[in-house]
């Protein structure tokens, strides 16, 4: 009996080898795990110190709520904080 395997990549380089949902590319964790990114939405301007601040809050408050992926936190915190150099 032939299916279809999830096409993620992991950071090791090996494929994942779980069974895709139905309809998709993606097996149940790594479909799940690219909704919580898209989640991770900043909606405060970096320009202004109040405004970075409150994007680190909603990104740390994000990362301990499950809600953002700990990889996506750490890009996000390493943008303000070269838009705080800015």
């Amino acid at each position: 009996m032939s299916f279809r395997t999830c096409i993620h990549v992991k950071v090791n380089g090996i494929q994942c080898q779980s069974p895709a949902l139905r309809n998709s590319l993606r097996c149940y964790f790594h479909h799940q795990h690219r909704r919580l990114k898209r989640a991770a939405v900043l909606s405060s301007s970096l320009g202004t110190s109040a405004g970075r601040l409150s994007a680190l809050d909603k990104v740390v408050n994000a990362t301990l709520g499950n809600r953002v992926d700990p990889e996506v936190a750490r890009t996000l915190i390493y943008g303000i904080r070269q838009a705080q150099l800015l």
